[in-house]
């Protein structure tokens, strides 16, 4: 039974992570090119990671994903937060999860 729950967890992530990637060039944190501002509790890097952010819904899962690329430059969390939920762009701590 456990065996499946992760087999179904990992399947979910990969889902997200696929939902995750097609969306980024909407997102209202996605680099314009035009100005490194970022909102509140967040960073401009020009060398991101391809792999989901960490968030409250994911925090407890195993990181599955790993790579070496750079993603697209845009804003991410500063460091020891995290994103309310890959949907919210909103950094958080992670003990307020």
């Amino acid at each position: 039974m456990f065996m499946m729950d992760v087999q179904v967890a990992s399947i979910l992530l990969l889902v997200a992570i696929d939902v995750y990637s097609m969306d980024l060039s909407n997102s209202a944190t996605a680099w314009t090119g035009s100005s490194t501002e970022c909102p509140e509790g967040f960073v401009f890097e020009k060398c991101t990671n391809i792999c989901p952010p960490p968030s409250c819904g994911t925090l407890h899962l195993p990181r599955i994903c790993f790579s070496l690329r750079c993603g697209p430059p845009k804003c991410v969390c500063k460091q020891g937060l995290i994103r309310k939920s890959l949907l919210v762009e909103e950094c958080v701590d992670p003990n307020s999860c």
